[in-house]
């Protein structure tokens, strides 16, 4: 990613300003040509600034917010206004100058649950670090808004040097429909911290066309997550469809994930190889089913784990957790004493330890 921070970008100066930069951020974010600004400043807009399609093919509105502070009251009254917009709105954001605000999304979060139950459009927000990192994917967009800066033109450079993301993106994310099969879909909040962990190791390593991809499988995941989620109620999960799409989507995800192999080399294909295989040994049903515990797929982790950490042999504390995962793995499939257990614990072992490895080599 550039390096820039959203912090070291000045606000523009004028709301129509802001809504130009508002309008690039989401045609770079949803890779989307069809979103156009809305009339001019003073006429009535219905609360939409931007409308068009974004990544999923859904008409959705923006309406853009240069301003010191934005109050419940005044959202409100702005998405009334888009309730009206025509054609009707899938989906509705605010695009806004302010920094970060866990208070604001936490309040947006809990109104767009209950505008599900009412069948009524979701709603999100994006804070001006969110912009930022969307505009600064795109260097001759970035210029145009911002010819001052001299953004960094080799993405790739900085790639070559997210190698830990990787570690975390192979880990956890062949391991999504285990997570909302067993804690997704009994504890949303602590998905949500989840899928966000996933996403910035996604936005921080994959490369933009990949990265796209991925993030538009996740998106499409969430929609469903977020649709059964609210239309459960007292925790008995009613909407199976949108249960059964959302673990459809986190098998797409799987899918294309696993072609991140034909893309990276060196350490970051080494990392992300480590995370896949510790991830999938994760898993004690899922690998009963589609793994084998082979000698070939341990040689791979042993081998990836040598090339990550550019040493001719591993450190005797992570050579012994591998052996005693291969002793784990063999008495567990073997005596089959342990197939009540779902989750295996010496992966997660390995794969902080690695962690740990990991960051002591680029310090």
């Amino acid at each position: 990613m550039p390096t820039l921070a959203a912090s070291q970008i000045p606000l523009p100066s004028d709301w129509g300003e802001f809504e130009d930069i508002a309008l690039s951020c989401f045609k770079i974010k949803w890779s989307s040509p069809n979103l156009s600004k809305h009339g001019r400043q003073g006429q009535p807009q219905n609360g939409v600034d931007i409308y068009g399609e974004d990544d999923l093919g859904r008409f959705v509105g923006i309406q853009c917010k240069l301003v010191n502070a934005l109050s419940e009251k005044g959202m409100l009254d702005e998405i009334q206004k888009a309730e009206n917009f025509l054609p009707a709105l899938a989906a509705f954001y605010f695009a806004t100058s302010l920094p970060s605000d866990q208070k604001l999304q936490k309040t947006l979060r809990l109104l767009s649950q209950d505008r599900f139950q009412q069948n009524k459009f979701p709603i999100g927000i994006f804070f001006w670090e969110d912009l930022m990192s969307d505009l600064t994917k795109n260097k001759a967009e970035f210029q145009r808004h911002y010819p001052e800066f001299n953004l960094h033109s080799s993405e790739e450079i900085n790639l070559e040097d997210m190698v830990r993301p990787l570690l975390t993106l192979g880990f956890y994310g062949v391991q999504l429909k285990w997570y909302i099969e067993e804690i997704g879909f009994d504890n949303q909040s602590e998905f949500e911290k989840y899928f966000k962990f996933l996403e910035s190791a996604i936005i921080s390593s994959v490369d933009p066309t990949n990265r796209n991809k991925l993030l538009t499988l996740l998106t499409k995941f969430l929609l469903h997550f977020h649709k059964h989620f609210s239309l459960s109620i007292d925790g008995q999960k009613i909407n199976t469809l949108e249960a059964h799409q959302a673990i459809y989507n986190a098998d797409q995800f799987k899918s294309e994930l696993l072609q991140l192999d034909k893309y990276l080399s060196g350490k970051r294909l080494a990392a992300f190889t480590c995370g896949r295989i510790l991830g999938q040994f994760d898993q004690y049903e899922d690998l009963s089913k589609k793994i084998k515990v082979d000698k070939t797929t341990l040689q791979v982790l042993d081998s990836s784990i040598r090339n990550l950490l550019s040493v001719d042999s591993i450190p005797l504390e992570v050579e012994q957790l591998i052996k005693h995962l291969i002793l784990e793995l063999a008495e567990s499939y073997e005596q089959k004493t342990k197939r009540d257990m779902k989750h295996n614990p010496i992966s997660p072992k390995i794969y902080t330890e690695l962690m740990k490895l990991v960051l002591l080599t680029e310090l």
